[in-house]
């Protein structure tokens, strides 16, 4: 690792070894294009996103603030887009956490969980390769099944949200037309 620069890597991000980034104005993902699973705030979406563009992400702060939320998004996130993500938390019970939220979410059969490398080889290389078989034997048709179903619902939220605007926005006409009839 001393002769590998951590320049654009996960690594770099981690031992803040290079000043922040500076952040590029929020951009907008379309819905078909958010794999979100739990309820989350604006800011947690962004941290999701945020984690897309970047090697790596560090997710800090006091208990209760809703860092397992948003970690178990950017997995749901990950897995929507067909990416790998590495989760590593310092403490066995954070990793637990997550777990059981990815477990409540239906991720659980998703996920390697390695707590001991010696030790949990065997069961991992047989977990990656029963995954494997699952997905290879019928996800072909759920996939497209699934894939289809989440486009539909996507444009209708889009829509919806258009409908809204529109809303808005006459609203904001008629107000302002009482207004100058008023003035």
């Amino acid at each position: 690792l001393k002769g590998i620069p951590p320049a654009g890597t996960g690594l770099e991000t981690l031992l803040r070894v290079s000043d922040a980034p500076i952040r590029a104005e929020a951009e907008v993902v379309r819905e078909a294009d958010r794999f979100l699973t739990s309820d989350s705030d604006p800011s947690q979406e962004a941290a999701v996103f945020e984690a897309r563009r970047g090697p790596g992400l560090v997710v800090e702060g006091p208990p209760g603030t809703g860092k397992s939320q948003t970690i178990v998004n950017m997995v749901a996130d990950a897995i929507g887009r067909q990416r790998s993500l590495l989760v590593v938390c310092q403490k066995q019970a954070a990793l637990d956490v997550v777990y059981k939220r990815l477990e409540a979410e239906g991720l659980a059969d998703r996920i390697i969980m390695i707590t001991d490398v010696n030790r949990d080889r065997e069961p991992t290389v047989r977990a990656i390769r029963e995954q494997l078989e699952a997905i290879w034997s019928t996800a072909h048709l759920r996939h497209q099944m699934w894939r289809q179903t989440r486009t539909q619902i996507a444009a209708r939220i889009e829509s919806v949200e258009a409908e809204l605007d529109q809303h808005q926005a006459r609203s904001e006409e008629h107000t302002s037309e009482l207004q100058s009839h008023h003035d």
